[in-house]
C-alpha cells in the first residue's frame, strides 16, 4: 500500500478475482442491493471467506470518491458520487496474478467525508500502525498455505514508511487432538529518520469440535473448517520473550480482532463468531455462546494438561479478569470451570496432582504449612503467586490460618466442643482417623513448634481448646488434656519419680505454647530428696550426676530448702571430681591453696565459674578446725612440707581463723600429727622422750597451769584475734589422747 502524492495505490499478489466477486464489488451499501446496470439483482454473500459485504473495501472511500479495481485483465470503476459501477477490459493489464486498487485522493469535501489532505494522512498512519496487528495477526498461516505474510504501507507526503512481517510455525504437541501454532510478527516504522521496531508472539491452540445438531447448518468460513460436521476453535496465549506478556489484553477474533470484544483476561478466542453489521462486537445468540463454552472448556483442559507445566503459575493468572469482559460468557464459564473441576495443582504426584479448589488450602504463614496430606496443599511455586494465589481462594479454596490449626489439633470429625470459632474463609478440616494421627511424635512436635511461634497470636478460645481437649501427646503415647500432665525437665526425665502417663511427652516439653498448659513438676522436692537419698547412701549415680547439673544451670531456681539439703549432703563435685557436700567446702587461691589442696575439698571449675552459685552455697574463703585437723593428717604423711607449711602459714594469717568444732575429738586427733615449732619438730606426747617434751615444751608450761583442761582451750582459743601460735599445738600435743 502506497500514500503517494495524489492516489492510495494497493498491490497483492493473491488470486484474481472471480465471476461472482466482480458482482460483489456492486454491493455498495450494506444490503446486497446492486447499484448501476443490474440493479435490482441480489447477490449471494460470499462462502468460505471472512469477509462480507465489501465492508473492508468500502472503507477506501475515506481517502477518496473512486476506486479502481484490476485484476485477470479487467478494470471496475466504484463511484461514491454517483454509486456506479462499470467492469471493462484492462487495456493496460500487466498479465500477472492478484489485485491491483488505486484511490485517487479526495481533495474536496463530500458530504460527511472530509479531504483527504496531508495532516489527515498521517492520522490515518497512526490509526493503521495501531490496528495491523489486530488485523493481521491470525491471517498468518502454517503449512502449505503460508497465508498473508507482509504487509508495507509508504506514505510520500509524509516520508514515513510501516513494514509488518509476520511468520507462523507448527509446534509439536504432546496432546492429542490438539494443534499448536507459535505465530511472531515484527512491525518496522521509519519516520523522517527514526526506526521504530514492535515485536509481537503469540502460541495459539486449536482443536476440533463437533457442531450440535441444532447448529448444522450454521455457515461460516472456511478458515475455520475442520471436516464434515466440525469446526475448530482456537484459543491463544500473548507471549514476550516466549513467556507470558501480562501487558496485553485479550480480544475475540473472528480471525479478525472485534474490537469491542474482550474476553474480560489475558488470553484471546479464535472461533466464527457472528458479528454486528460493523464487526466491532458479538451478537447475543446461541451459536456464539456455545463457541464460548467450548473455548472455555478447551481453556481448562489447556490449563491442566499443558499450560501449568510450559508456563508455571502464570497459567493461572492469565484468566485472572483484568478488564470488563464484553460479553462476560466466556470469562464466566472459565471461572465457573476453575471452581468445579480438579485443575488446581498440588504438591501430589500422579492422580492427585490436580484437586478441585474447595479440596485445597492456602497457608496464612509458613508456620502453618505441612500438616496435612500433600493433596491438600497447592504447589510451592503456586502459592509463591500472590495473584494465582487469590485466584485460587476466589475459586473455593480455604485460607489455613491458626484458628485452622487449632480446630485440626483439637477435634475429630465433631468439633461442637470447640470454643474456637471459624470464618467461612478459614479452612475446617480433620483427620480421618483422628487419635491415629495425633499420636504421631512428628506432627505433635511440628504443630507444637508452629504453636509457639506464633503463640502471641493465639486467641483465649485457642488457649482454651489448647488446654481442655484430649489432644495432647503423653510419654506413654496417649492423648490427654494438657492442664492434666506434668512438664518434667529433660535434664532429670531419667531419675524423675512422677509416672510416665503424667508427664508432658519429652518432645514437647521444649515448646512452651503446649508446656505452658501444663502443670511444672515439683523440682525443689526432688532436689530435697534426692540430697537426702545421696547423704543416706542409696542415691545412684545416675541421679546425683542429674542433680549436680541441674544445681550448675543458671535457670535452675533453688529454694531455701534445697539449698539447705545441697550444702550437707555429698552431691557436689570438689576440685578432684570427688563428691564432696558443699558445706565442707572452701575456696582459697595462691600457694596456700596449692599446698592444703590434698586435704581439703574445694569446688570444682564448674562451680568456680558460678561466683553467684558459690554465694547461695555459702563456700568458705576461711580454714575452720576440721580443715586444720586434715592439714595435719596430710603433714604427717609429708613430714617435708612443715617448713613449707610454717612459713605459708605466718605469711598469710588471713586463712587461719578456725572456728570451735562442734566435735572436740578434732582438736584430739591433732595430737598424733607432726607440727613444726619454732624449736624445730614437735611430736605427740605419747611418744616423745620426756627430755624432748621438757625442753621444747617449757615455753607452753604457763598456759596450762592457767588453763585447765581442752575445753577452757577452745573457749579462749574463740577471743583471740589473731593466728594460733606453734605453742598452741604443742600445747595440744602434750594433752593425753583420752583427756576431753
Amino acid at each position: 500500500m502506497t500514500f503517494g502524492a495524489d492516489a492510495l495505490n494497493i498491490v497483492g499478489n493473491g488470486r484474481d478475482i472471480t465471476s461472482d466477486g466482480w458482482k460483489r464489488l456492486s454491493v455498495i451499501v450494506g444490503t446486497g442491493r446492486v447499484m448501476g446496470e443490474g440493479e435490482g439483482e441480489r447477490v449471494a454473500p460470499k462462502s468460505n471467506g471472512i469477509g462480507s459485504k465489501n465492508f473492508g473495501l468500502r472503507s477506501l472511500f475515506l481517502f477518496g470518491d473512486e476506486i479502481f479495481v484490476r485484476s485477470g485483465g479487467h478494470v471496475c470503476v466504484l463511484d461514491l458520487r454517483t454509486l456506479e459501477t462499470g467492469r471493462i477490459r484492462d487495456q493496460s493489464w500487466w498479465g500477472g496474478k492478484g489485485v491491483r486498487l488505486r484511490v485517487p485522493f479526495r481533495e474536496e469535501p463530500f458530504e460527511m467525508l472530509d479531504a483527504f489532505t496531508s495532516e489527515r494522512e498521517s492520522q490515518a498512519f497512526e490509526i493503521m500502525a495501531g490496528g495491523m496487528l489486530a488485523t493481521l495477526v491470525k491471517l498468518a498461516l502454517s503449512g502449505r498455505r503460508p497465508g498473508l505474510r507482509e504487509v508495507t504501507l509508504q506514505s510520500t507526503r509524509n516520508s514515513r514508511s510501516l513494514i509488518w512481517r509476520q511468520d507462523a510455525e507448527n509446534l509439536r504437541s504432546a496432546l492429542r487432538g490438539i494443534s499448536i501454532t507459535r505465530r511472531s510478527g515484527r512491525l518496522h516504522d521509519s519516520h523522517a529518520g527514526v526506526q521504530e521496531r514492535r515485536e509481537f508472539e503469540e502460541m495459539e491452540f486449536g482443536v476440533s469440535v463437533n457442531i450440535p445438531e441444532k447448529h448444522v447448518d450454521r455457515a461460516f468460513p472456511a478458515y475455520f473448517k475442520a471436516g464434515l460436521g466440525a469446526l475448530k476453535i482456537f484459543v491463544s496465549v500473548p507471549l514476550v520473550r516466549r513467556r507470558i506478556d501480562q501487558s496485553r489484553l485479550g480480544h475475540f477474533y473472528y480471525p479478525l480482532q472485534a474490537p469491542d470484544a474482550r474476553t474480560g483476561c489475558l488470553m484471546s478466542v479464535n472461533a466464527p463468531f457472528e458479528l454486528n453489521s460493523d464487526r466491532s462486537s458479538l451478537l447475543n445468540n446461541n451459536w456464539n455462546e456455545w463457541l464460548m463454552d467450548e473455548a472455555a472448556r478447551l481453556t481448562v483442559e489447556l490449563l491442566v494438561d499443558d499450560w501449568f507445566d510450559r508456563f508455571g503459575p502464570a497459567a493461572f493468572r492469565m484468566l485472572a479478569r483484568t478488564n470488563p469482559a464484553s460479553p462476560p460468557r466466556f470469562i464466566d464459564a472459565v471461572e465457573r470451570r476453575l471452581r468445579e473441576q480438579a485443575c488446581w495443582p498440588t504438591r501430589a504426584t500422579g492422580s492427585e496432582r490436580f484437586a478441585k479448589a474447595s479440596q485445597v488450602v492456602v497457608a496464612t504463614d509458613s508456620e502453618l504449612d505441612g500438616f496435612m496430606s500433600n493433596s491438600r496443599y497447592l504447589d510451592p511455586e503456586f502459592v509463591a503467586d500472590a495473584t494465582a494465589r487469590n485466584l485460587a481462594i476466589a475459586a473455593g479454596a480455604k485460607n489455613f490460618t491458626l484458628s485452622s490449626l487449632i480446630r485440626l489439633r483439637c477435634a475429630g470429625a465433631d468439633a461442637k466442643q470447640l470454643k474456637t470459632e471459624l470464618e467461612p474463609a478459614e479452612a475446617n478440616w480433620s483427620f480421618e482417623s483422628y487419635e491415629t494421627a495425633l499420636r504421631d511424635e512428628a506432627r505433635q512436635a511440628a504443630m507444637a513448634s508452629a504453636l509457639t511461634k506464633l503463640s502471641r497470636k493465639l486467641s483465649r478460645a485457642n488457649r482454651d481448646d489448647l488446654r481442655s481437649t484430649a489432644s495432647t501427646l503423653t510419654a506413654t503415647g496417649d492423648l490427654r488434656p494438657a492442664n492434666e500432665l506434668v512438664r518434667v525437665p529433660p535434664e532429670i526425665w531419667d531419675v524423675c519419680p512422677e509416672p510416665r502417663e503424667n508427664r508432658l511427652h519429652l518432645s514437647l516439653v521444649k515448646h512452651r505454647a503446649v508446656a505452658g498448659l501444663c502443670h511444672d513438676f515439683d523440682e525443689q522436692t526432688w532436689m530435697v530428696q534426692a540430697a537426702d537419698r545421696a547423704l543416706e547412701g542409696t542415691a545412684d549415680e545416675e541421679e546425683r550426676e542429674t542433680l549436680y547439673v541441674r544445681v550448675l544451670d543458671e535457670r535452675t531456681f533453688l529454694g531455701r530448702s534445697a539449698l539447705t539439703a545441697i550444702r550437707k549432703s555429698p552431691v557436689m563435685k570438689n576440685e578432684r571430681g570427688e563428691w564432696a557436700a558443699a558445706g565442707d567446702m572452701v575456696s582459697l587461691s595462691g600457694a596456700i591453696a596449692k599446698l592444703i589442696a590434698p586435704a581439703i575439698s574445694g569446688p570444682s571449675k564448674e562451680m568456680v565459674a558460678r561466683p553467684d552459685l558459690l554465694k547461695k552455697l555459702r563456700i568458705r574463703d576461711r580454714l575452720d578446725t576440721a580443715d586444720l585437723v586434715a592439714c595435719a593428717v596430710q603433714i604427717q604423711r609429708r613430714p617435708q612440707s612443715a617448713d613449707r607449711f610454717e612459713k605459708l602459714r605466718r605469711m598469710q594469717r588471713h586463712h587461719w581463723r578456725p572456728r570451735q568444732h562442734r566435735h572436740p575429738q578434732s582438736f584430739l586427733r591433732l595430737t598424733r600429727s607432726t607440727l613444726r615449732s619454732s624449736r624445730g619438730l614437735i611430736k605427740p606426747s605419747h611418744h616423745a622422750p620426756r627430755s624432748q617434751e621438757a625442753g621444747e615444751g617449757a615455753g607452753c608450761r604457763g598456759l596450762f597451769r592457767r588453763w585447765s583442761g581442752i575445753a577452757k582451750l577452745v573457749g579462749a582459743a574463740r577471743s583471740l584475734s589473731t593466728a594460733w601460735s606453734a605453742s598452741v599445738y604443742v600445747a595440744l600435743a602434750t594433752q593425753t589422747p583420752n583427756r576431753s
